[in-house]
């Protein structure tokens, strides 16, 4: 602005006149120019754009990242913390079975033969036993399983 502002000076001090103030409120171009400039200025509008866009897939990247990260994290941490429970309840069960086989060995294989027992004839109708006289306490055992079905 300052050499527009001179050059009308000098100019103007020949008829007399003083230059106080120089704006410009717009610019025309020739054609050609303004093509040029017009597509010069699109194509730095989408440079910026692609930039952006590449800016954004890697902090998308990035996070997705960071996300499975944790929930790989968080999920093993869950499997770790299942497994240990497991090995809890099951050290637990032990001690309790041990604990009651301890009192009474004689009720515990009996409890041990009837579970076995039950597990090997369930589901089969066609079974027949077959008891001497003096095991009353399995053959009660038996019908008070088989009658509740």
């Amino acid at each position: 602005m300052d050499s527009v502002t001179e050059m009308s000076t000098t100019k103007l001090d020949e008829y007399g006149l003083e230059t106080s103030l120089v704006r410009m409120n717009r610019v025309d171009l020739p054609k050609d120019n303004k093509t040029s400039v017009e597509l010069r200025m699109s194509e730095e509008r989408f440079r910026v754009a692609r930039g952006y866009r590449s800016q954004g897939r890697q902090m998308a990247d990035s996070i997705r990242a960071e996300t499975d990260k944790r929930v790989q994290l968080i999920h093993a941490n869950a499997e770790e913390t299942a497994r240990r429970n497991c090995g809890n309840g099951d050290a637990q069960a032990t001690a309790i079975l041990t604990a009651a086989y301890q009192k009474d060995k004689r009720f515990f294989e009996l409890w041990r033969g009837l579970m076995a027992a039950e597990r090997t004839l369930a589901g089969n109708d066609k079974v027949r036993f077959v008891f001497r006289g003096d095991e009353p306490h399995i053959w009660e055992a038996l019908k008070s399983v088989y009658s509740n079905k």
